[in-house]
């Protein structure tokens, strides 16, 4: 890690860390009948590097199998593929480097899969963490489009985030390659986007979870929340969580949470589908072709929701990836002792991240 010149003992997590970063997945078997995909991005050791295979994903990997064909069909007439996304680094299913190292579980939004904010988790991975990120199905994108019956908050969320680092550690009784990743005794964090920071919340409440970030969340407002630290990253512009309720609830929180506000941001400023549906000035120009499938039933909401931070007025996402990452680097380090919090020094924060900081509150501070 290198400083940033700035107070004593701050870093710059806003880049990649020293790290190549691999992704593999793994099954939850036994969850339910169909079992659930864990992806896990992870610190690497990649060479020669010539030879590594690198990662990508497809937008239609949130699907099953049925779903796809509709799905591309209904993409190719809107005038676009179905997205696949590269990130230069990251390779499929290298070596680990020598575990074990803290895990983040990562429990992505309501119509969500957990790729959709890949270059986020790729970001956290590069600076040594193991990120797993389960599918809910409860309330991933077949639940939305497919089964109809998704559920915004569900107890099985939380469970699944514990279960996929439980199958992590039971690696190191078997010759899986991510043996040793994670020990017995890894720290763990817990991050969600949307309606997953409600179950970052709930799954700080249980124990060996040092801290807990929620971005653009949906939140519990308890009369108690987890006493680990707590960062919720919000965007000044999102119409599923309006930032006047972020700020109630950041006001009355205990224990109280620190809170960043992303200047000219949206619900989905954090998915990388972000870019591309920028680029194609929005969604809502699809509408009428997604009501006419009547194998996807995408509501008007859905991609009022999906494109909400993602239009050409908006900031470009490419701007505030950099800082989403830092603060929730920051923050997590913290937690674990790795920083002694000057990472997150407001007038720092200011100078290196500009007008892209509405706000920023400590923990400390109440509104």
């Amino acid at each position: 890690m290198v400083g940033s010149g700035g107070p004593v003992g701050v870093f710059d997590y806003g880049g990649r860390g020293a790290h190549s970063v691999g992704v593999a997945t793994r099954r939850l078997v036994g969850r339910d009948v169909a079992d659930r995909v864990v992806y896990i991005y992870y610190p690497a050791e990649v060479s020669p590097v010539e030879a590594a295979v690198p990662w990508t994903y497809s937008g239609l990997d949130a699907f099953d199998e049925a779903m796809r064909p509709p799905v591309a069909e209904v993409a190719g007439s809107a005038g676009g593929p179905v997205g696949v996304f590269g990130f230069d680094g990251v390779f499929a299913d290298p070596a680990p480097v020598s575990g074990p190292v803290p895990v983040v579980m990562f429990s992505h939004g309501f119509g969500g899969y957990p790729t959709d904010c890949s270059e986020l988790m790729i970001r956290l991975a590069s600076w040594g963490f193991a990120v797993v990120a389960p599918d809910h199905h409860e309330r991933d994108r077949i639940a939305v489009h497919g089964r109809k019956s998704a559920e915004l908050i569900s107890a099985i969320s939380v469970d699944d985030l514990f279960a996929a680092v439980e199958l992590m550690r039971a690696m190191a009784a078997c010759t899986d390659p991510l043996a040793g990743l994670v020990g017995p005794d890894s720290p763990l964090a817990a991050l969600g986007h949307s309606a997953g920071a409600v179950t970052a919340q709930q799954a700080a409440l249980r124990e060996g979870v040092v801290a807990w970030v929620g971005w653009a969340p949906v939140l519990d407002g308890q009369s108690t929340g987890p006493s680990v630290p707590g960062l919720i990253v919000a965007a000044d512009g999102d119409v599923a969580v309006p930032i006047e309720g972020v700020r109630s609830f950041v006001a009355s929180a205990d224990p109280p949470v620190a809170l960043v506000v992303l200047s000219g941001a949206g619900h989905s400023s954090f998915s990388d589908a972000c870019v591309a549906i920028r680029d194609q000035g929005g969604l809502m120009q699809q509408a009428d072709l997604l009501h006419q499938t009547d194998e996807l039933g995408v509501s008007r909401w859905f991609l009022e929701l999906a494109e909400c931070g993602c239009l050409p007025e908006d900031t470009d996402p490419v701007e505030l990836w950099p800082l989403v990452a830092h603060v929730t680097i920051a923050h997590i380090r913290a937690g674990l002792g790795l920083d002694n919090g000057s990472s997150l020094d407001p007038q720092w924060l200011r100078n290196r991240f500009g007008g892209l900081v509405d706000t920023y509150l400590p923990a400390r501070q109440q509104l």
